[in-house]
């Protein structure tokens, strides 16, 4: 196929990325970026830890290493430009970088596929000719088994990009993609795309078809061979993780591609998220799921990075032995062992399930972490933001961040790395932090409730009321009312004889959990901290509930029921965090001091939803749902990210490269004039005579 003259290949694309959702674009940003940087962190210290430790040599590692590769080139080969387009609305990509990007997503997910392939075989082979495992996958085969997956991808994708390069593209270059992907591309042609969309549906299909066939007759032959036997179960345990892993990845590219092919039913939006997260959610949960679960792995990188001390002692014979400073609290004393550490278990009953259930938190920490600093950096450096609502808002901000950090790092370490020590001070520690910031949080809902009072209720003096030093002094006297109910509990309980078990069965240093180990009367600590948590939750509920009345009293009282909306709008999203917080932490407190039958592992999971999920909410709701924020965040990325051209450049080319885009955009600009459907990116025309642009495939 001879290229039309009219055909440029160093010309650009535009991006839109998820069409018809652009008001969400911040959103789904911060839920792509915490994929990313997951994948980033786990692909990298599998890398690190098979790297340096000798003894993860096998093949199941090497494996391993080469999926990790994949996922780092597949993500890294997306998500950057997507969230400069979610973020930075950066939405023009270079023509070579374009295919480019086609050629390296496609191969990579062609790789990844033979890669579950390879890993298959090496579970057929280890279970079925243990043996012989080793004589079979020799250092040589492996290399040899990398070399032919890494070319199958590339001979698959080098005819596919030949035809799609030489196709003229003259109509519009508008994308409607978050990255380029083969079938939102090739729709743009002005010639007959047939043959490119005829060979990426056959070669896809055929590579998917061999691959998944193999795996089944790998995992048929498994179960043939270990079907009856009493090591049935452990050998078929190793299987678990791959299998997962394998249903993640194929069943979600499968219906992408044909759903997308062959369906004119499902929206656009919903075929760019799907091949989306086709994309970025495999990366971020197969380090996980494979390494984590791994103990060679586990056990190399707690090595690797938790080199702990040990302690001499001398045995019966006078010789010295070395032992772990957790070991020398197996015997407790009678006396109080005020300086020996606790040991937190996790989740009771559910120890096998820790790794799975370590992901959720995880992802809610990141998003908790990223949510609230960007918030609170956006209220900081905007001085269109230095209004009592934001600084509200920052103060919740700041409270959630150290509310998250102050469990769920430790947790994690539980989870993960079985690190389950945690000294006497740092505990009682995390305890005054976990309840002061609960009761401060309490205090500054309260205080947002009065916020919307003013607003509402008495609009004129809203900022002679609530100015910013008065503000300020509302922060400083919820942190006061915190730090000042708590300080009397913590001298009781570090006061209390722990002379028992050591053992808090608890996932971090929860106060009923820690004086059930003291051998004196907890009494009095428990009645003051159910007095102290029913009046603050009571006083700050009845105020907030009066706040509200007096809300809905003035606003029924407005005279059109679009003003009653608008009024309310302004509180919905409160109240929602109001009913979460209040609603959640009662039922935590409650089931941890009444308990009413429930098990161990459910009053634990309560305590802990209820510490992670509010402050990764809390930024969605407040921060990224209001438009004023949305916009200081986009700015001021804007102002950070901004690529900057050199002097001389702009001199000798801006005028050239002006008038280029200009004429570029205009014809797409003045049909979306008489359309009257100006958009910030210009949408989509579909060249008359073809079908609708059916988006996204496998590879």
């Amino acid at each position: 196929m001879a290229p039309d003259p009219s055909n440029s290949s160093s010309s650009s694309f535009i991006l839109v990325g998820v069409p018809h959702l652009e008001a969400f674009s911040a959103c789904l940003g911060v839920l792509f970026c915490s994929a990313y940087i997951i994948a980033l962190l786990g692909n990298g210290v599998v890398l690190l830890v098979i790297g340096l430790d000798k003894s993860l040599r096998e093949p199941i590692h090497c494996f391993l290493a080469m999926l990790a590769v994949v996922d780092v080139l597949m993500v890294t080969s997306i998500v950057p430009k997507m969230l400069s387009v979610l973020w930075l609305n950066s939405t023009e990509i270079g023509g070579t970088a374009c295919f480019v990007q086609m050629f390296l997503v496609h191969s990579t997910t062609s790789e990844e596929s033979g890669v579950l392939l390879a890993m298959a075989v090496d579970r057929y082979v280890a279970i079925c000719h243990p043996l012989r495992y080793r004589a079979i996958l020799s250092h040589q085969t492996i290399a040899h088994i990398a070399l032919a997956i890494v070319l199958r991808g590339f001979f698959f994708m080098i005819p596919l990009t030949w035809m799609v390069t030489n196709l003229p593209y003259c109509h519009s270059h508008v994308i409607p993609h978050s990255y380029c992907e083969h079938m939102a591309v090739v729709m743009l042609a002005c010639a007959d795309p047939r043959p490119s969309r005829l060979y990426s549906v056959a070669g896809s299909s055929l590579i998917v078809g061999m691959d998944v066939a193999f795996i089944a007759a790998s995992y048929g032959m498994i179960l043939n061979t270990v079907r009856g036997k009493r090591s049935c179960q452990k050998a078929l345990s190793t299987c678990g993780c791959h299998i997962c892993v394998m249903l993640l990845y194929y069943i979600p590219g499968i219906l992408s591609i044909y759903t997308q092919q062959f369906s004119s039913t499902v929206s656009v939006p919903a075929q760019v998220l799907l091949a989306d997260l086709y994309l970025t959610l495999p990366t971020m949960l197969n380090p996980i799921i494979y390494s984590m679960r791994t103990k060679q792995i586990r056990g190399a990188l707690l090595k690797m990075l938790f080199s702990r001390k040990v302690i001499q002692r001398r045995d019966a014979s006078g010789e010295p032995r070395r032992i772990s400073p957790t070991r020398t609290m197996s015997t407790p004393n009678k006396s109080n062992t005020s300086h020996l550490p606790f040991l937190l278990i996790g989740i009771p009953d559910l120890a096998a399930l820790h790794m799975w259930i370590s992901i959720p938190f995880c992802l809610t920490y990141i998003m908790s972490l990223l949510g609230n600093g960007m918030v609170l950096l956006t209220v900081v450096l905007d001085k269109t933001l230095h209004e009592p609502m934001y600084y509200f808002i920052s103060m919740l901000a700041v409270i959630d961040l150290i509310f998250s950090t102050a469990v769920v790092p430790k947790m994690l370490a539980v989870f993960w790395l079985d690190s389950r020590e945690i000294g006497f001070e740092a505990c009682f520690i995390q305890m005054f932090f976990i309840h002061t910031f609960t009761a401060v949080e309490s205090g500054v809902l309260l205080a947002m409730s009065f916020d919307r009072y003013i607003a509402i209720c008495n609009p004129l003096r809203y900022n002679t009321i609530l100015t910013t030093s008065r503000t300020i002094q509302i922060g400083l006297l919820s942190l006061a009312r915190g730090t000042g109910v708590m300080t009397p509990l913590m001298s009781l309980l570090t006061s209390l004889p722990y002379c028992r078990s050591r053992v808090i069965p608890h996932s971090y240093c929860e106060h009923m959990a820690v004086v059930a180990l003291a051998c004196a009367d907890p009494a009095v600590s428990d009645l003051y901290s159910i007095i102290v948590a029913t009046l603050l939750v009571g006083t700050d509920s009845v105020f907030i509930a009066f706040s509200y009345t007096m809300i809905l009293r003035s606003v029924m009282r407005l005279p059109s029921q679009e003003a009653r909306l608008k009024a309310l709008g302004t509180c919905g999203s409160h109240v929602s965090i109001i009913l979460l917080f209040y609603i959640g932490g009662l039922l935590s407190m409650y089931l941890q001091m009444f308990s009413f039958g429930s098990a161990p592992h459910v009053q634990v999971l309560v305590a802990d939803l209820y510490l992670t999920v509010p402050p990764m909410l809390n930024p969605l709701i407040y921060g990224l749902k209001m438009k004023q924020i949305q916009e200081g965040m986009l700015k001021l990325l804007g102002q950070l990210v901004r690529p900057s051209v050199p002097q001389a450049d702009k001199d000798r080319s801006g005028a050239e490269r002006r008038r280029h885009h200009q004429k570029r955009i205009d014809p797409i600009m003045e049909q979306a004039n008489a359309r009257n459907e100006l958009t910030q990116v210009p949408a989509l025309q579909e060249p008359s005579g073809k079908e609708k642009p059916k988006l996204g495939t496998l590879f």
